[in-house]
Formats: structure tokens, C-alpha cells, sequence
């Protein structure tokens, strides 16, 4: 490794030891060439630099020229680097850190977005400071605890307004790092959490910048159907941003249109017996319900708005705590009586989840529905 690599990676706080460590690891100085080589070129460029391995073929080349800054090998896919542990942040230097100095082994992905490459075990996701203020991140930040099924760390901002592990533990000796990495651990937020928490964040922020995260962040809470099922839901979620940012409160409801329109507030749960099991279909629309037992022409699209029906209620009724028959199942028996093959049958059913649709008659019809049905069957 080059010395001037070597001087780079002291100044971010690692030893000689660690260095020696990141060596074994595979990191080290490459040429121009071996960078060519590797794949790795920007606009007629042909960069030397310090480069970091992730797995296999894919890493990142840290640029020598400062106005590149970060690359990776073009066609490539993109991996993480020691992908099996709790703990996941982005880049190599800052998992390399939270290993070393924080004593607590730590995967590396190469960018915020970069989440879908990991195994999903409930890990902890730590992103740099700025996930506190800047839409990208944040959004990246919480999506990733959510597709891992684990908790969200957004470094705070008194360690610098874009700082990494690297730079946390910068503020601390190393014998009290590892304890600091501990205590960090220890602020870890569920999604939910996180998305209630970020608002207090912004109180500084310009107009603009300030337009640009509530946006996003409206954005964010349909993933959540503890927040977008029912205009109550929405309305609290409101009140709490508009009153921990400063953002107007009449705004940030107009952020939700269509759920303000397709669904309204029910606000008395108390005829629902959330323990007994109920039949899904009862929640569903007529036309949906009727469909059920066997359609003739258009049969794809049918499928499709059943399908999208059924996933919109049982996120409602997963919000209210009500169980309820399986829905799959139900879709299941319907694309053996309209014919339609099983690998077909689940591609649509992927594409309803992902579209995260909601129930096709408004909250309150369904839970009269849910009462009647339980009425009638006692």
C-alpha cells in the first residue's frame, strides 16, 4: 500500500494495526492500469486510488483525482461486504471502523440504495448524519430497515453534518470507542419510529430544504399501514410533523388525497372482536366477492383487482390487530376456478404487494361489514 493511502486511512483514525488488518482484507493501492483492468473508468479517465474489495469482482476505488471521489467496476453487480452480521452501514472504511475500533463486526454496502443486496435477518441499519435531513437518505434509511426487518441509526448531527462511523469515532479515545459504538446501538429506532422521529430534525432548515423532506416523508408513511389506512392515522401523523417542524398542518394533510378520499375515520372499534377470526371475503368489494367464483372474459384484470382488493384489507385489518382468514388462500381457489396458472397467478399477486394497494371500499363499510358478519355467526 502506497503511503499516501496509508497517511489517508491514519487521518480517518486507523491504527497501524488496523491497517495492516484492512491489507489482509484485500485493500490496497492499485494503478492506473489495474484499475482499467478491474473495469473501473469515468469520462476518459483512467483513476489509480485505494481499493476497497466488497465480494467477489465488485468493490469501490477510492480516486486519487478528489473530483471523482468513489467508483466501482461497470457491469458488476453490486455486493455488500461481510454481509452476515447485525449491523449494516455504507461503505467499506465506516463497516472497516465499526469492526476495529468498535469492536462489533459490521457489513459494508456500497450505497444508501444499495439494501436489496443483503440477506433479510433484522439487522440495524446506520446511516451517516445527514439521513437526518436530506430526503434521499432518509428514505434509503428507513426502506432498509424495513426490507431487512430490523431498526434504523442515523449518526447524530453533533458529530459533523455528513458523518460516518469514521468520523464518531474520531471523537472518542480508543479505549472508550467500543462503548460508544454500544451506547449508538442502543438508540436504535423501529421504521415506525424513525419516521416519528425525523421531523424534529428540521427545525432549521430552509424552506425549501424543509419542503423537500415533507414531501418525501408523506411519502414514506404510505409504506406504513399503522399511518395511511384511515384519516385519524393520517391526521395524528400530520399533527405530530406540523407541530415537531413548524411545517403547515392544512399542507401536510393535502399530502394524502387519496387516502383522505378513499377512506374515512373510524372511530369506534369497539363492535369488532379483534380475536375472532373472520372471513376476508366479507371485507371485499361486491364486484370483487361475485368474482370469486369464476370469471369469463378479462380474466387477468379481474384477478388483478381482486388481488389488489384482498392486499389492501388485510393491511387494514393487520392495522387493527383482527384476524382473519388467509388471503392467499382465497386467491388461490380462484385461479383454479378461472383457469389461470399458478406461476401467473403469483406474479400478480407480487405486482398488488408491491403497488401497496388499499381496500376498495372505505374503512368504515368494512367494518360494519366485520361487525354484521360477527353478529350474525354468534
Amino acid at each position: 500500500m502506497l503511503n499516501l493511502h496509508k497517511d489517508h486511512l491514519t487521518s480517518e483514525g486507523f491504527t497501524s494495526e488496523a491497517i495492516e488488518q484492512l491489507q489482509a482484507w484485500g485493500v490496497r493501492s492499485i494503478t492506473n492500469q489495474e484499475a482499467k483492468n478491474l473495469g473501473i473508468s469515468c469520462q476518459g479517465h483512467n483513476p489509480s486510488g485505494l481499493w476497497f474489495p466488497f465480494d467477489g469482482q465488485f468493490g469501490q476505488l477510492r480516486c486519487d483525482e478528489f473530483f471523482l471521489k468513489y467508483l466501482s467496476p461497470s457491469g458488476k453487480p453490486t455486493a455488500p461486504w461481510n454481509p452476515d452480521v447485525g449491523i449494516i452501514t455504507e461503505g467499506f472504511k465506516d463497516a472497516a471502523a465499526g469492526t476495529l475500533m468498535g469492536l462489533i463486526s459490521t457489513t459494508a454496502i456500497a450505497g444508501v440504495t444499495h439494501y436489496r443486496s443483503l440477506p433479510r435477518r433484522g439487522q440495524t441499519v446506520i446511516f451517516d448524519s445527514d439521513a437526518s435531513t436530506n430526503p434521499n437518505v432518509f428514505t434509503a434509511l428507513v426502506r432498509a430497515a424495513l426490507f431487512v426487518g430490523g431498526k434504523a441509526i442515523a449518526i447524530p448531527q453533533d458529530f459533523g453534518r455528513k458523518a460516518g462511523l469514521v468520523e464518531f469515532f474520531r471523537e472518542f479515545s480508543p479505549s472508550d470507542q467500543p462503548e460508544a459504538y454500544q451506547e449508538l446501538l442502543a438508540t436504535a429506532m423501529t421504521p415506525l419510529e424513525m419516521l416519528y422521529h425525523l421531523p424534529s430534525q428540521w427545525q432549521e432548515l430552509s424552506s425549501k430544504e424543509l419542503e423537500a423532506c415533507v414531501k418525501s416523508i408523506t411519502t414514506l408513511a404510505r409504506d406504513f399501514p399503522q399511518i395511511a389506512t384511515e384519516r385519524r392515522s393520517i391526521e395524528d401523523f400530520c399533527t405530530h410533523v406540523s407541530k415537531v417542524s413548524g411545517y403547515p398542518y392544512r399542507r401536510l394533510l393535502d399530502q394524502f388525497p387519496l387516502e383522505r378520499q378513499r377512506l374515512t375515520t373510524c372511530q369506534n372499534y369497539s363492535q369488532i372482536n379483534t380475536s375472532i377470526q373472520v372471513p376476508i371475503e366479507v371485507c371485499l368489494a361486491r364486484s370483487n366477492r361475485e368474482a370469486l367464483t369464476g370469471v369469463g372474459t378479462n380474466r387477468n384484470c379481474t384477478a388483478f383487482n381482486i388481488a389488489a382488493d384482498l392486499c389492501g384489507v388485510s393491511n387494514l385489518l393487520d392495522s387493527w390487530g383482527q384476524r382473519y382468514s388467509d388471503p392467499w388462500v382465497i386467491f388461490q381457489r380462484f385461479g383454479e376456478i378461472s383457469g389461470i396458472v399458478d406461476r401467473e397467478l403469483q406474479s400478480i399477486w407480487r405486482s398488488a404487494k408491491r403497488r401497496r394497494c388499499l381496500p376498495a371500499v372505505p374503512t368504515e363499510k368494512i367494518r360494519r361489514n366485520i361487525s354484521y358478519w360477527q353478529r350474525c355467526s354468534t
